[in-house]
């Protein structure tokens, strides 16, 4: 009878062991996930606000120069085109600060003066390393306005 309380106890000790043992797994995988995802939202926001700044320098300065009938750049959007890679939010966000950093010297510039073939070399054929990775970059179209619209084609090295 003793044996059989004993073996019972131990399977009760083992069931609860393993029970808090599954709990904390679960919980801290929550947790890194939640982190995670805040981690990501901290990145795209401090670039929301470094282009931002970048933005409203260029821009201020250029409304001091020019006359309102002008046509200038106000905004640069850039858009990912991946060929044999997988998209991941972290990578695409460095791509596209890139390629931001690449053309905000066209930021507040009048329209009309800008040559578009010099605009597209500034990133066509680059290589960008990212985490010990290369991949090229390559202007597939290009469309200027007041905002600057660029589609980039990312393919591993």
């Amino acid at each position: 009878m003793k044996t059989v309380v004993f073996k019972f106890f131990i399977c009760f000790i083992t069931g609860i062991l393993a029970g808090i043992l599954l709990g904390c797994t679960l919980m801290s995988v929550l947790v890194s996930y939640r982190i995670d995802s805040y981690h990501e939202k901290i990145v795209s926001l401090e670039n929301v606000i470094e282009e931002s700044e970048i933005k409203y320098k260029k821009l201020k300065d250029s409304l001091e120069d020019i006359n309102k009938n002008k046509f200038i750049v106000k905004d640069i959007e850039v858009y990912l085109i991946y060929e044999e890679i997988e998209e991941d939010n972290f990578d695409k966000i460095e791509f596209e600060k890139y390629v931001r950093g690449e053309y905000k010297n066209v930021l507040g510039k009048e329209v009309n003066t800008i040559d578009m073939e010099l605009i597209v070399e500034v990133v066509d054929r680059d290589v960008f390393i990212l985490d010990g990775k290369q991949y090229r970059l390559g202007v597939d179209r290009m469309l200027l306005s007041e905002t600057l619209k660029v589609w980039v084609t990312v393919k591993p090295i």
